[in-house]
């Protein structure tokens, strides 16, 4: 799921480069560069409460299962070194840590030293400011 939003904003960004029409999709005369950016943003007690979001239940009201995208992404980040990801809502990470063995925070540690694993914005959430 994670890597079909990714997709679709690709393909939304090219496709909003060239004004949005089939007769003028962007032909770029030389390559474009695209960033793509893996970071987390987790509402913390906007539907749903903090542990209802933590732990993926009342899937009715939003489908979410933090502790499974973290699970995923430290995975992911193990395996492969030229991935990388950037998390923010530290309210998750910290109870994700806290159920976490010594192994797994010497691996979590590896992946921050190696700048594989970024912590942004130092807040217990995300703010959605637009402005």
């Amino acid at each position: 799921m994670c890597f079909g939003f990714m997709l679709l904003c690709l393909v939304v960004v090219i496709w909003c480069s060239g004004g949005g029409t089939v007769e003028h999709r962007f032909q770029p005369s030389s390559p474009i560069t695209v960033h793509v950016v893996p970071h987390t943003h987790n509402d913390v007690g906007w539907l749903k409460t903090v542990d209802q979001y933590y732990y993926g239940s009342k899937d009715d009201v939003q489908h979410a299962g933090v502790q499974y995208i973290i699970d995923n992404v430290i995975r992911e980040l193990i395996m492969d070194r030229n991935k990388t990801f950037i998390y923010v809502e530290i309210a998750f990470f910290k109870r994700w840590w806290e159920e976490q063995d010594t192994e797994m925070h010497d691996k979590v540690r590896e992946l921050v030293k190696n700048g594989q694993l970024e912590f942004i914005n130092g807040g217990y959430c995300m703010n959605d400011e637009a402005n």
